[in-house]
């Protein structure tokens, strides 16, 4: 895949097609043990860039109080010399099937790791012929299990998410998970047999007002809710030259954000609402619900409802999207946009058309999307505001007590 941009995008599928020849069961020359000459078969990772003409990568969600869904991945693969034919004798033939890994990196960045589910090929008349990949990533694998019928333990959302990939029936790999200890209490639940295992994760996680989701790298990542940060690491999005470039901005204000009446309840709880009444007088009365959560208490749940009119009582102006092309930037400043991950916190400037005061906002990154062509790169970050940042003592923008930042929750 040829491009005329600062960094590359690389495609690399895990394919079974041996460089060397193949150790062979019984046979007297290549059966033998301890011999390198003769290896094991088996997926090696596999460099098809050249054969890509198209690239697309999507995770994360458009806004903090969607639930995260699985990612995915797809890339488009020139098929004339029947390669990925999986009727020919192609290089690649007899591994167009699903499960195969495919890692996608922009310069040694990744950027996608997931398995593919779909091979889609397509021939037309005129003798072109393509073939598309359709992947996602460890969430999808998550979600493809189910729980058996058990009573869990009061403990914090962290130690519930690991209990859970812990289980037999489940055994997700530790060393392929980033689970954070959690700041949340669940409750002792009995989970009902054939329970998804990625619904009930994100019921902890919902119940957290955490993250779940699977980093660019493929580790399946949770994160707690209030996690400190500071304004002097974050990487700046400018209009002005003042940091890195971008092309398109949005700018979001209505009613998709605008609640003043909260209800959250618990498993086995009592109903907690919370009232915005200043909002209410504005607006009228706008409700949002969160049921059958694994809160340990009433009164967490109702932390959480008060959190929820207090944040969303008013229609404020946010950035919900940025757009950035990476063939305007330099390399050091491509490297930094691909490096960002969900959950982590930038500064956006933005110079109103017309004249007047430059916008000064930070916002947290909860998705990202990638696409790729021969002779283009645009990433999209969907954004959500930072207005409710925990407290960071000393702090220049959220050490100000009245400002951007909370103390609590």
């Amino acid at each position: 895949m040829s491009h005329i941009l600062p960094v590359d995008t690389s495609v690399t599928v895990y394919f079974d097609v041996p460089t060397t020849p193949v150790f062979i069961l019984d046979d007297p020359v290549a059966g033998k043990l301890d011999d390198t000459t003769y290896v094991l078969a088996g997926d090696t990772a596999t460099d098809i860039t050249s054969d890509v003409t198209t690239v697309s990568v999507q995770r994360g969600r458009s806004r903090w109080l969607d639930q995260i869904q699985v990612g995915t991945a797809s890339f488009v693969a020139r098929n004339l010399d029947r390669d990925f034919d999986p009727f020919g004798a192609g290089a690649y033939s007899a591994n167009i099937v699903p499960g195969k890994r495919v890692t996608i990196d922009v310069g040694s960045t990744p950027v996608f790791d997931g398995l593919i589910d779909d091979w889609d090929l397509r021939y037309t008349l005129n003798g072109d012929a393509t073939a598309t990949a359709i992947a996602s990533d460890p969430l999808a694998e998550v979600g493809r299990s189910f729980i058996a019928s058990h009573t869990t333990t009061s403990q914090l959302s962290g130690a519930r998410i690991d209990a859970i990939l812990d289980r037999p029936e489940i055994d997700f790999p530790a060393a392929e998970r980033n689970i954070a200890t959690g700041l949340e209490t669940m409750q002792a639940d009995t989970i009902a047999a054939g329970t998804n295992t990625l619904d009930y994760l994100k019921l902890v996680t919902e119940t957290e007002s955490g993250r779940l989701f699977a980093a660019r790298d493929g580790v399946l990542t949770f994160q707690q809710r209030s996690t400190p940060i500071s304004s002097t690491d974050l990487l700046v999005f400018a209009d002005d030259g003042s940091g890195i470039a971008y092309d398109d901005i949005e700018v979001q204000v209505g009613s998709e954000l605008l609640f003043n009446r909260a209800t959250v309840t618990r498993l086995g709880g009592t109903a907690q609402t919370e009232d915005n009444t200043a909002s209410q007088e504005l607006y009228g009365i706008r409700t949002l619900e969160r049921d059958g959560l694994l809160f340990n208490s009433d009164a967490a749940a109702d932390s959480l409802a008060e959190f929820l009119v207090n944040k969303y009582g008013d229609a404020t102006p946010r950035f919900a999207t940025l757009q950035v092309n990476l063939a305007r930037l330099t390399v050091a400043e491509c490297i930094d946009v691909v490096a960002l991950e969900l959950g982590e916190a930038v500064h956006v400037k933005f110079t109103p058309p017309g004249g007047g005061a430059q916008v000064d906002q930070y916002g947290i990154v909860e998705g990202i999307r990638h696409d790729v062509s021969v002779d283009r790169h645009r990433v999209t970050f969907s954004l959500s505001s930072l207005a409710d940042a925990p407290f960071v003592l000393d702090d220049a923008v959220f050490g100000i007590l009245d400002g951007d930042a909370v103390l609590s929750y």
